[in-house]
């Protein structure tokens, strides 16, 4: 900002000059319109160069700033990823054991149910075989008691044929 002040007050000081020449217009205490064209010049030029290297500091300072700031987004980069990929790390390690569990349970359950299916399909059978061996039973009993009356039928009629 200072030098923007400068160039102001040699800008002013310039117009003061010139409004001089205007008024006064003695050719012996003037310089030249040479001379002074050369100064307006210079003046200038001095002017334009403090601009430039302003603009060439501040320039420097942005590229400094953005790079400073690169440099930190890139470190921030790095540590997100690395915690990223702990995160990762760790939820497949989770995920992993979890889904291990899971299919161990799964499995055993299974495995569980697999059996208490057997074992009500055995009860089933064992229920109906005792259901079938009552029924045996209880045919075997008619069938021994017809044998038993037809034995004793015979029994007597032989007694009588005997008698």
């Amino acid at each position: 900002m200072a030098p923007k002040k400068v160039a102001k007050q040699r800008s002013m000081a310039n117009n003061l000059l010139l409004s001089n020449v205007d008024a006064f217009d003695p050719p012996q205490s003037q310089l030249s319109q040479e001379s002074q064209d050369h100064v307006t010049k210079k003046v200038e030029d001095a002017i334009n160069n403090s601009k430039q290297q302003a603009r060439r500091r501040r320039k420097e300072r942005h590229d400094a700033v953005f790079k400073a700031t690169n440099a930190r987004c890139d470190e921030l980069r790095g540590l997100i990823d690395e915690a990223y990929r702990k995160y990762e790390d760790k939820l497949n390690s989770i995920a992993f054991t979890s889904l291990h569990e899971l299919i161990t349970r799964l499995f055993s359950e299974e495995i569980r149910h697999t059996k208490l299916e057997r074992l009500e399909q055995l009860l089933q059978q064992r229920q109906e075989l005792e259901h079938s061996l009552d029924d045996d039973e209880a045919a075997m009993d008619k069938l021994y008691m017809t044998m038993a009356e037809k034995l004793q039928i015979a029994l007597d009629s032989r007694l009588e044929n005997l008698a």
